[in-house]
């Protein structure tokens, strides 16, 4: 199975199957500070993962405990349950490096459902074909020495654990917090609707990249940049979801397109 590179993602392509199968649609990872934001998308004829990272920024090697998780549920089967995520996660903290944590947030397609797994603030949305919220995840927070992470010496006691049922034309995206904390709950809805009418890929990079230039744009005295931006946000029809300051993070969001509901499972 051929796999290619895009920013800091690692996509393992999946093909069509007569069989309830996730469709790997988007896969963006937009360095804006650290470069600690990793991305795995993974697809077989009856089961898919995703998986999202978030590095601690303030620890030095939180950039190596994200490749590390990555590469690690790139190489393995995907995970079909809440065991299953869990021990993996576990096995890949036994290679993380001192002096680094990451949050993450694992998807799991399996028949029917996703089952989510979470530490952090990385979160997960499941929208129908109408673009409709149908689940979402809330960010999980323990009360540790890392509140959000995992990290070579602490796993934390209590997880995230959720299972949704998938339907036809469901579009399940995974974000970090640089991506979420950038819109609210309502343009989360908003950017689900467009992106079941012209496509999640086009949407959602449409999105980042009117974020990367609000960004900019706070260095560009013409105005100009700023002008391009709100374009794009209000064809997008989100301008007035936006927080009143972007936030300067990376941003990386993931998204599968649920594409056929018979199962043999």
């Amino acid at each position: 199975m051929a796999s290619r590179l895009l920013g800091t993602g690692i996509i393992l392509g999946t093909r069509q199957s007569a069989i309830y199968t996730p469709l790997i649609t988007a896969c963006v990872t937009q360095k804006a500070k650290t470069g600690d934001d990793r991305i795995v998308l993974k697809g077989t004829p009856n089961a898919g993962v995703m998986v999202v990272t978030d590095g601690v920024g303030s620890l030095p090697n939180s950039a190596e405990c994200a490749d590390t998780l990555s590469t690690h549920f790139a190489s393995c089967p995907p995970p079909i349950s809440h065991a299953d995520i869990t021990r993996e996660l576990q096995s890949a903290q036994k290679g993380f490096s001192d002096n680094g944590a990451t949050a993450t947030l694992v998807a799991a397609i399996h028949g029917q459902h996703a089952i989510i797994t979470s530490i952090g603030d990385p979160q997960a949305f499941l929208f129908d074909y109408r673009g409709n919220l149908k689940e979402q995840t809330h960010p999980n927070y323990t009360p540790s020495q890392y509140t959000h992470s995992m990290s070579k010496h602490h796993f934390p006691k209590q997880l995230s654990l959720h299972q949704w049922k998938l339907e036809k034309g469901d579009l399940l995206l995974a974000c970090t917090d640089g991506f979420g904390d950038n819109i609210s709950l309502e343009g989360m809805k908003q950017l689900a609707i467009e992106a079941q009418l012209h496509g999640p890929k086009a949407t959602f990079e449409r999105f980042n990249e009117a974020l990367s230039l609000y960004l900019e744009a706070m260095d560009d005295s013409s105005g100009e940049l700023m002008r391009a931006a709100r374009r794009l946000t209000d064809e997008l029809g989100v301008t007035k979801h936006l927080p009143p300051h972007i936030k300067k993070d990376d941003r990386s969001f993931a998204a599968f397109r649920i594409f056929n509901n018979t199962s043999t499972q």
